[in-house]
């Protein structure tokens, strides 16, 4: 923890650290403790946090508009670690870096993967761990310099001599983290066309048993009605084994 004191308002709680390193469940803590929390609810639960992401969606731009920061006093808020350096230096922190095993976080963020049915490497795990190593080196060392109240202090942690990636790794870096954002979408949308492919399988139902109702035919008419119920438990069937997220 690292406290930034300036004038007499109360300190903003920046919870922050690696995606998967424990941020929500200590924002949960602290909501237990009678801190009041910045969030807004938008980030639903899910299997991957079903207690909640506790998050506030203005954090991520909170490069293009800080405004609402100093609204924040006396209250905590999460944020990824590298949008900590965009936090306005004129306020008063006390900054949670959540620390957790390298391996176990990637493993983590590679099951949300594998859950969204996106299949991940272990070369690519292997690569991400060494990276995050080397950003959170520098980071550390930037936050030990108390950047919020040292004007001498670097302008974020890339621009400390602990971040020490070459251009090269900064471009895998880039080309890891684009292709796990790219299977993403891509598992993402594809969930989307098979709910939609659901739902005219369930309006085609309806059709049918609508139509149905018009022939006299018995026989053609329970032949259809056959149709639709068919239709009707193979929609079910592949709703119930869709995945949620």
């Amino acid at each position: 923890m690292m406290d930034s004191p300036t004038a007499q308002a109360a300190p903003i709680v920046v919870v922050t650290g690696l995606p998967r390193s424990g941020t929500s469940m200590m924002m949960r803590m602290l909501e237990a403790g009678g801190v009041p929390l910045l969030v807004d609810g938008v980030r639903k639960a899910d299997l991957d946090n079903p207690n909640g992401y506790y998050e506030y969606e203005p954090v991520k731009l909170l490069k293009q508009n800080s405004s609402w920061v100093a609204g924040a006093s006396g209250k905590a808020v999460k944020m990824v670690y590298l949008l900590v350096h965009d936090l306005p230096p004129s306020l008063p922190y006390n900054v949670i870096f959540m620390r957790r095993v390298l391996e176990e976080i990637v493993a983590s963020q590679d099951e949300m993967l594998r859950r969204s049915g996106t299949q991940v490497s272990p070369d690519e795990s292997r690569q991400l761990i060494g990276l995050f190593r080397d950003e959170l080196r520098a980071f550390e060392a930037w936050l030990a310099l108390d950047p919020f109240n040292n004007p001498n202090a670097p302008p974020g942690p890339l621009f400390m001599p602990q971040y020490k990636l070459s251009l090269d790794e900064q471009a895998n870096q880039l080309d890891i983290q684009a292709e796990k954002t790219f299977k993403q979408g891509q598992a993402a949308n594809q969930q989307s066309d098979d709910y939609v492919l659901n739902a005219v399988f369930f309006a085609t139902v309806l059709f049918l048993t609508a139509i149905a109702q018009r022939f006299e035919w018995k026989t053609l008419r329970a032949l259809i009605l056959a149709i639709a119920l068919g239709m009707l438990l193979f929609g079910v069937y592949h709703l119930i084994t869709y995945p949620i997220n």
